[in-house]
């Protein structure tokens, strides 16, 4: 040790043939242990980091693709039609225009149904789609537990005809 507290400790190559010395502090020296555990602290804390980054990727994508399960679930759920559905409420309809005292809230009542009944008997007519046993496509059972789903339902084919019959009632005599 000099007098002025450093030490030479290492030589550096600085050209062909060159060393040349590095003078470092004894103090600095004597606390390389301490150096060394706040080095391998940091690389512990970086590791954990990293760990936690890839379990929270790994929680975040794991949520993801349940919420898209879930979305995709419930897109099937509101693009599946149900035309017992609407053979209900179209019957339906034509009771409240029936009933009604309001001839304004009869006609809209009369027009809604019909224009129902005129999209089931053009688009969901089973009579094109070979070996369809019904009437009416489009009818769901149970859409939850996946029964009965694009089906003809018994009551959506009785209110169909049901509907059907109305509907040539008002068309033979308009009110």
């Amino acid at each position: 040790m000099n007098q002025n507290g450093k030490t030479t400790i290492l030589f550096v190559n600085k050209g062909p043939g060159v060393l040349k010395p590095i003078q470092v502090s004894s103090k600095h020296l004597l606390n390389w242990k301490k150096y060394l555990v706040l080095l391998s602290f940091f690389f512990c804390f970086l590791v954990g980091i990293i760990v936690f980054l890839v379990i929270y990727n790994i929680q975040q994508y794991k949520f993801q693709k349940s919420l898209s399960k879930k979305l995709s679930t419930m897109h099937t759920l509101l693009a599946q039609v149900d035309t017992s559905a609407s053979a209900i409420a179209a019957v339906g309809l034509l009771n409240l225009a029936e009933f009604s005292v309001n001839e304004a809230r009869r006609n809209a009542y009369r027009e809604r149904a019909m224009k129902t009944i005129g999209t089931l008997a053009a688009d969901y007519l089973g009579e094109n789609v070979e070996g369809w046993e019904g009437i009416l496509r489009g009818g769901v059972y149970h859409i939850h537990k996946n029964l009965g789903v694009n089906e003809s339902v018994m009551w959506g084919e009785f209110f169909f005809v049901e509907a059907l019959q109305r509907a040539l009632r008002i068309l033979r005599n308009p009110i």
